[in-house]
Formats: structure tokens, C-alpha cells, sequence
């Protein structure tokens, strides 16, 4: 096994603890509306945006490896190329610099509410 598929399964594996842990809370939260979902996340707004950060990361990570496997399972040798051609239009550097901002004010915004001043 390579290094990247390796990195590629530890990825997905945390995008699908983090996914079904926030998926087995959501249901038995009693709350309504935005409190459900922070209550979902251990009732904290950070670590909300910080689950929604981890799996975004984790789906990023193991994309082409994600993209390989499709296009072996469909039987379509050179799809994966298409697809990565299509994705790196809008995975740029300078979008993910935009999306890094847009987490980091989040994270910054959800522990201001925790905090007592």
C-alpha cells in the first residue's frame, strides 16, 4: 500500500467517525432548529464548526484516492483525470485560502459566545 492510500483510508475513516457521531447525537437531541445542531455537537457551537471542518478536510484529503476507486469500481479508466481536471477548477489556492478564512472566523465567532467578558 501506498502512502497516499493509507493517508486516503485514515482520512475517510475520520470522516465517518466524525459523521456518525454528529448523525447518532442529532437524533436524540430534543432541541429545535440551530440548537440541535449545536446540541448535536456537545453543546458547543466550536466544535460544531470544528466537526464541519474535520470532515471537510478529511473529504479533501482522500479525494483523488475517492476518484481512483469510483472510476475502478465503474469500470472507467480515465474518468478519474476528467474528474480531478473538473475539481481543480475550483480547488484553487486561492479559494482555499478564501475557505481557511471563512473557518477560521467561524471558529473564532463560535468561541466568542462561550466566552464570558
Amino acid at each position: 500500500m501506498s502512502v497516499k492510500t493509507i493517508a486516503s483510508v485514515i482520512a475517510l475513516g475520520i470522516f465517518v467517525f466524525v459523521l456518525y457521531d454528529f448523525i447518532v447525537a442529532y437524533a436524540k437531541s430534543t432541541q429545535t432548529g440551530f440548537a440541535r445542531w449545536v446540541d448535536a455537537a456537545k453543546g458547543s457551537a466550536t466544535i460544531l464548526v470544528a466537526q464541519l471542518g474535520a470532515a471537510a478536510a478529511a473529504l479533501v484529503t482522500a479525494g483523488d484516492s475517492i476518484a481512483d476507486w469510483v472510476c475502478s469500481i465503474l469500470n472507467a479508466p480515465g474518468a478519474d483525470a476528467q474528474f480531478k481536471a473538473a475539481l481543480g477548477q475550483y480547488v484553487t489556492a486561492t479559494n482555499v485560502g478564501i475557505a481557511m478564512l471563512i473557518f477560521t472566523a467561524l471558529v473564532a465567532w463560535a468561541r466568542s459566545r462561550t466566552l464570558k467578558g
